[in-house]
């Protein structure tokens, strides 16, 4: 017979066994074959990082200004590093990311692609480094100087081109990520490798849209409008970190580093300023010399970066598609192009481009404007990149936040120039000249605008004492923390109208399809309906950390299912929820399939066909068994509603309920399972084993299943028994349920779905008709996914009891209908994990999650 695949084989006595201490090795040999190229770049990269100087002498590194277009450097340089750090992360990216870009492409043309287009880029890079000495002689000079090669040029080209390969989503995040770390990198460090590196990365792109064509013309993945916002945020932070990283520092010469001039160490003292102010002669040197003297200091360095932090703020709310995020991200970066072109100006009228120069050691005189105009351009080409994407952004806040929002932040820039005004009074002389009411609020209000503004703006005293220091550097930043922190509180997630439950509850009747089982607990309390604008269809959801998670399938005729799941997605979209469809069935897992989304099975309802349906056969022993206990022992079945079941029956059922629950080690579990509070429904029908006493023994309760207008079925939810009472009660209530509902002339019997659990696909017989079918095939990129939701499974089992509740229901003979998690975007796996796990244990308390953490440890009671 053949082994069964639960077993593990054993190797036969010819194949000898690979010794622990030779795993390595073998692993290493193994990459050498699949990728010789990357592996063999990393050896050369390294050797000649460990050689150092010896390596420079027979290894000299390409200088633009040295280069001809034939020039043995343009290749050789691709080995070179600036230094040990640079070559060991190069290192390490060839034998991650470049290993994996050889395996997707092929050897032949990872290699080809990659010294092409390395050549290519460097030569291009070459008549860019001229073009700009011309526009910027500063820059440019040091683009022709410095060294150019490096072996991230070849891992930008190799690495873009397969990026082309990967999945459209994973693909335009890399992407965005790539580009905006390389045009920051270039527009603030501004080294000609790295020039090169942003370059080869637009080959590399479009070498791998030569090569693929057809992955780069798929459309947009349906329900992922929160990628334009992703994309637009994290070019705005992109540039926001840019720029901080740049402050102080004295080796970045890129056009936009020139921003850290602003924080260049004063060389003026308060009196020298007054002296120089004085003296009606020293205009233009009044205007420098206050404008550093006043740009000078911790408290300065830090007032110049809270608009940084607020445009961070900004961009988790476009990254949200906030509206206002929007607004304040145009008026933000207006308000930055118009001071930096008061500064370009000022510094033309005055002529002094050596200004600039001066702080960043380069010489600026024939061109300043070409440098100067760049802070200009920045902030103008994110205002026209979100203004052209306005559409993403159409998520408002509820109606009067942002007045709100407003007048608290007025009410701290109030009382921080009351503040200055009172306190400057007070010590007077410790500004120069001696303050003065005017003086006292001219100053104020300029300090409360970013530093930028004081190359516009002189101010009219100069603090010299502690105390005038702390109330014209410090107290200013008070209200932009204030604005920070009211700003990022007011961009929470915006609630959505919703439809009321008997509406919902009117759909389910009439337009509810076939594979609709669990549509009834989209009813209960705590849920928010959305229904279709063009057709009678609605999703049940609940909203948890940005997640719109539902409950069951679209409610809604099979024909409109595409158009409801396209609309519900879009829905999400506007409202900057992931869209998450959970304990949803194969026609719907299908649509969403359809468009681009990924699904991974998290349950299996179990499904009892009443039509030929007769318990008879050894199948059914334990059923059959159940029942004739039952009859000799003088429990009997009662249907009933909880409305009118007695207040003595009320109280039993609860008191079962109470008893069940203090018997487990985590709190009674929400979402799709459903609790006393449940019962209280006419349509929820309940059906009870009593004993000759009437005493309640067990209880199921069944909700209704509709499909195509009339009541099909019926769903098992609540299961409770007595403490040492009957104890096959369970076998008996369900096996009564099926056959009077079969009476009844309903056609389903389902026993919903165990979370976490599956009927096992290993160590079975070809399927029959009492075993589960075949599971669908997954794609290669959720089978990770399955397997960690598996391990989860076998983890909770001792405190959950999923797959032994699963195990239970088989003895019925049911057939299995898979129920999936359905998402757009693999990336926020970890958030919607966290809504279902929010979903169904929302009152988890840490002694809660003591008592499960114990519950894993020990194993089941």
């Amino acid at each position: 017979m053949p082994e069964r695949s639960g077993r593990a084989a054993i190797p036969p006595e010819s194949e000898p066994l690979t010794p622990a201490r030779w795993a390595w090795p073998a692993r290493a040999g193994h990459a050498v074959v699949r990728a010789p190229v990357s592996v063999g770049l990393a050896v050369l990269v390294t050797v000649v990082a460990l050689l150092g100087a010896r390596a420079s002498e027979w290894l000299e590194p390409a200088v633009v200004q040295d280069l001809g277009l034939t020039g043995p450097e343009v290749v050789t340089s691709l080995l070179s590093s600036s230094n040990a750090w640079s070559a060991a992360l190069a290192v390490i990216a060839l034998l991650t990311v470049g290993i994996a870009a050889e395996r997707a492409m092929g050897t032949l043309r990872y290699a080809v692609t990659g010294l092409l287009g390395s050549v290519t880029s460097m030569l291009v890079t070459v008549a860019l480094c001229h073009g700009i000495a011309r526009l910027d002689p500063g820059w440019g000079q040091h683009l022709l100087t410095a060294p150019m090669g490096s072996p991230w040029v070849w891992l930008a080209v190799t690495g873009l081109a397969a990026s082309v390969r990967l999945p459209t989503m994973w693909r335009r995040r890399a992407w965005a990520a790539i580009f905006v770390v390389l045009g920051v990198v270039v527009l603030f460090a501004g080294e000609p490798g790295d020039l090169a590196a942003l370059v080869s990365a637009l080959l590399g792109l479009l070498a791998g849209a030569l090569q693929w064509p057809d992955r780069v013309r798929r459309g947009p993945v349906v329900g992922s409008r929160s990628e334009v916002r992703v994309l637009i945020a994290t070019a705005v932070a992109g540039v926001v970190v840019g720029t901080v990283l740049s402050l102080g520092s004295t080796h970045l010469v890129g056009p936009l580093s020139a921003t850290r001039f602003v924080f260049a160490q004063a060389s003026y003292d308060a009196n020298q300023v007054a002296a120089i102010c004085a003296d009606a002669n020293r205009g233009r040197e009044c205007v420098r010399a206050t404008y550093v003297l006043k740009s000078a200091g911790v408290g300065a360095l830090v007032l110049a970066m809270l608009p940084l932090l607020i445009q961070l703020v900004l961009a988790e709310g476009l990254r949200r598609g906030r509206w206002a995020a929007m607004v304040g991200t145009v008026a933000l970066n207006l308000l930055l192009a118009g001071l930096a072109a008061a500064h370009a100006a000022l510094l033309s009228w005055h002529q002094e481009p050596w200004i600039l120069g001066r702080h960043l050691d380069l010489d600026l005189s024939p061109w300043p404007g070409a440098r100067l105009g760049v802070p200009i351009l920045v902030p103008a080409l994110l205002v026209l990149l979100v203004l052209l994407n306005r559409r993403a952004f159409r998520v408002r806040a509820a109606p009067g936040t942002y007045l709100r929002f407003w007048w608290r932040v007025g009410l701290s820039v109030l009382a921080v120039l009351l503040a200055i005004v009172l306190g400057g009074a007070v010590v007077a002389d410790q500004f120069v000249p001696r303050a003065t009411f005017s003086g006292l609020l001219g100053d104020g209000l300029v300090a409360l605008l970013p530093s930028p503004a004081l190359t516009v703006l002189t101010p009219l005293l100069l603090p010299e004492g502690e105390i005038a220091k702390v109330l014209l550097e410090w107290l200013p930043i008070i209200p932009w923390l204030v604005a920070a922190v009211l700003l990022f509180s007011a961009q929470r997630t915006v609630s959505a109208r919703t439809e009321s439950r008997e509406h919902y509850r009117e759909l389910v009747r009439a337009v509810a399809p076939r594979t609709a089982t669990l549509a009834w607990i989209g009813s209960w309390q705590g849920r928010r309906i959305w229904t279709s604008p063009t057709c009678r269809a609605a999703v049940a959801y609940q909203a948890h950390g940005g997640v719109a998670l539902t409950v069951a399938d679209p409610v809604c005729a099979e024909q409109d299912l595409a158009q409801v799941v396209r609309e519900f997605a879009q829905f999400c979209a506007e409202h900057s929820w992931v869209p998450a469809l959970y304990s949803v069935h194969a026609p719907t897992a299908d649509q969403t399939e359809a468009l681009g989304w990924f699904r991974v099975q998290v349950a299996e309802e179990t499904v009892l066909e009443l039509t030929n349906l007769t318990f008879s056969g050894k199948a059914f022993q334990d059923v059959r068994t159940a029942m004739n206990r039952a009859t000799k022992e003088g429990v009997t079945s009662t249907w009933t509603t909880w409305a009118e079941a007695s207040l003595r029956t009320r109280a039993q059922i609860s008191a079962i309920s109470e008893e069940w629950v203090a018997d487990k080690a985590l709190p009674e579990m929400e979402f799709t399972l459903g609790g006393l509070a449940e019962l209280d429904d006419p349509e929820v029908r309940l059906l009870l084993a009593q004993d000759a006493d009437a005493v309640v023994q067990g209880v199921t309760s069944w909700l209704p299943i509709y499909a195509d207008g009339a009541k099909t079925g019926l769903t098992l939810d609540f299961m409770r028994r007595r403490e040492g009472g009957f104890r096959p009660v369970m076998e008996f209530l369900i096996a009564r349920a099926a056959l009077d509902a079969k009476a009844d002339g309903l056609r389903v019997l389902s026993l919903s779905g165990a979370p976490l659990a599956r009927a096992p696909q290993a160590d079975v017989d070809p399927p029959g008709p009492e075993q589960p079918p075949e599971a669908a095939p997954v794609a290669p990129e959720d089978e990770t996914l399955v397997q960690l939701l598996d391990l989860l499974g076998r983890i909770l089992e001792p405190a959950y009891g999923f797959r032994s509740l699963h195990a239970f229901k088989a003895k019925f003979g049911p057939t299995y209908a898979p129920m999936y998690l359905c998402f757009p975007d693999p990336a926020d796996l970890a958030v919607v994990g966290r809504a279902v796990a929010q979903a169904y244990l929302p009152e988890m308390s840490l002694s809660g999650l003591l008592r499960v953490g114990r519950t894993l440890v020990r194993g089941p009671s």
